[in-house]
């Protein structure tokens, strides 16, 4: 346990190290090799610490079912007393100590020759020189214990005194800067880079300082990746021009297309209130129509995503900017091998619009506006609750001639519905009634099954989960799994008229996450996740409930997660915004 207690200061959070010179003027960056693939640079490390062991963080953490259950195990116990143990040596809390040991910043980078360096900066020389003596002595005792003394080694290169405690590892202490490597020969090119004898450093990299200007200045922690030299890698390569899945290709072809133009990828993590935000940039812009995977590619500069429907009790929304018409009629060129599930797509969509073509007489008829909603749903008192339960989902589409395309979509949704009822029939199952009421000023048609409420006062059966419905209030279509999720959209339709809202410019993806009402779903299915748990991973009930009850607790954390993707200021960017709740 010392050792695990000891790699785990040492590589997680480098903190071993110092010795009483001055500190070096160079940035971390000129101690870096200039082909450098992955570098994470954590600029406030006492910032993160503060949230991290804050006393609503620390409260949530240990009264978690997760945690509870965790502290059963004897290897945890004696983790947590080695920890007190070293706060005790020390006279002082651990958040205080890594606080004085990385205050000056972290930087972790993955160089080529799968060489792993890292730098840490110290606030406090003495302290870190008492713990690296402390740890020292550690290791030497380890070794001695399992009679291998010669394991804890040291020697001189340019002045500096390096040190091994493992196998890979070798650490030096320049400053109050530890620099650390999986490779003594690593190591030592460090040295030589430091000493302005070790050729061209990070810091002299054009792509790099065109990198780090991109991220967010308010990042407490960057990464840049060498996108250019990651590349030359088969599999990443392959994996970036090559679309193997249809519907993953319709979701991120748009940032695949602009990873494969780039040459780096900057990211920055930073604080926004209780919640975080995670940015991604790229040099690179895939917005050519011509492509074959242009069918997110933006006519002009006011062209992009509408902004997500909201509708009461919603989980999530996704809004995309996609030309249907585009994305299918190129399929030959995106999936030179077709997949089952394309062959499936192509066959159903053969049966509910036949006789015609389903690129140049149907996809033509929609404009690149697609947005999908998901909602936790109200069950009819005659019925009772299904089990499980499933929320509702609706896809919502525009049509580019709403008089023309009107009875062709109502022609194949009654297509569905009888095929449904036909295969139901076939196995004796009810089927689906169809009715035409009105919401609003918009007639739409509906199905379902007949009411049939158990009359032990057990659950209903799962098949009242649904209720599809087809609606098209303007130029819009909706198709949606229950009835009232439809008319909820029609209402969030008409909001949308009035305020007359304007795309989203530039923007080809946005994605809206509720955690409290996904949680809520969660809850409604509790039995049924806990008896699944116990038959698919063997646990007891009261395992079963302790990860199930984590999972709750998570996502009635997540207040809202926020995703946007498209082109800012000539670059390719992707943001994500993390919002929680304070624990109660």
């Amino acid at each position: 346990m010392f050792r695990s207690f000891r790699m785990l200061l040492c590589f997680a959070l480098g903190c071993c190290a110092v010795a009483g010179a001055a500190e070096p003027a160079a940035p971390p960056s000129s101690w870096l090799a200039a082909d450098s693939l992955v570098v994470l640079e954590i600029t406030h490390p006492k910032e993160v610490l503060a949230r991290a062991f804050s006393n609503d963080v620390v409260q949530a953490v240990t009264s978690s079912p997760i945690y509870q259950a965790q502290m059963a195990n004897p290897k945890i116990s004696e983790f947590l007393n080695v920890v007190k143990y070293f706060e005790n040596h020390f006279n002082s809390d651990l958040p205080t100590i890594l606080g004085k040991l990385t205050g000056g910043g972290i930087t972790l980078a993955v160089q080529p020759q799968e060489s792993v360096v890292m730098i840490v900066e110290s606030e406090d020389a003495k302290l870190l020189n008492d713990v690296h003596e402390f740890l020292l002595m550690v290791a030497r005792n380890e070794a001695q214990k399992q009679n291998d003394p010669d394991r804890v080694k040291s020697a001189e290169y340019r002045g500096v005194t390096g040190w091994r405690v493992a196998p890979n590892e070798a650490h030096a202490i320049v400053g109050n800067r530890l620099i650390i490597a999986n490779k003594p020969d690593e190591l030592k090119l460090m040295l030589d880079r430091q000493a302005k004898e070790g050729g061209k450093t990070l810091a002299d990299s054009a792509r790099f300082q065109e990198a780090r200007k991109a991220a967010d200045e308010k990042s407490f922690a960057r990464l840049y990746v060498d996108l250019a030299a990651l590349k030359q890698l088969p599999q990443l390569s392959d994996a970036l021009n090559r679309y193997e899945n249809p519907l993953a290709a319709l979701l991120f072809a748009p940032v695949l297309g602009a990873m494969r133009e780039s040459n780096w990828i900057s990211a920055g993590l930073a604080f926004q209130g209780e919640g975080v935000q995670l940015s991604l940039v790229t040099d690179g812009v895939a917005n050519d129509p011509k492509a074959a995977d242009g069918f997110a590619a933006f006519a002009d500069a006011s062209a992009g995503a509408m902004p997500n429907l909201t509708v009461p009790r919603q989980i999530a929304a996704m809004s995309l900017f996609r030309d249907l018409h585009a994305f299918y009629a190129a399929k030959d060129k995106l999936f030179p091998d077709r997949t089952s599930g394309l062959i499936f797509f192509e066959n159903m969509m053969g049966i509910f619009f036949t006789g015609r073509d389903l690129t140049e007489e149907v996809l033509a008829e929609t404009l690149p506006d697609v947005r999908v909603v998901v909602a936790e749903q109200k069950y009819d008192e005659k019925v009772g609750k299904p089990e499980p339960q499933f929320p509702g989902f609706a896809i919502v589409m525009r049509m580019r001639d709403p008089d023309k395309f009107r009875p062709i979509a109502e022609e194949a949704w009654q297509k569905a519905l009888g095929l449904i009822n036909f295969t139901r029939g076939q196995q004796a199952l009810p089927g689906l009634i169809i009715d035409r009421p009105t919401h609003g000023d918009t007639k739409y048609s509906t199905a379902s099954f007949a009411p049939a409420k158990p009359a032990d006062g057990s659950a209903a059966d799962v098949r009242f989960n649904f209720a599809p419905a087809l609606a098209m209030p303007g130029s819009y279509l909706i198709f949606s799994s229950t009835q009232e999720l439809a008319c909820d959209l029609i209402d969030a339709l008409k909001k949308e008229t009035d305020a007359k809202e304007k795309p989203l410019s530039q923007i080809h993806s946005a994605v809206v996450l509720d955690g409290s009402q996904l949680a809520s779903i969660l809850k409604s299915n509790k039995e049924g996740l806990i008896r699944q748990n116990m038959v698919e991973k063997g646990n007891s009930r009261q395992q079963a409930e302790g990860e199930i009850g984590g999972m709750y607790m998570i996502l009635s954390a997540l207040q809202r997660f926020e995703m946007s993707a498209g082109v800012v200021d000539g670059h390719s960017k992707v943001q994500l915004q993390l919002d929680v709740k304070r624990p109660e």
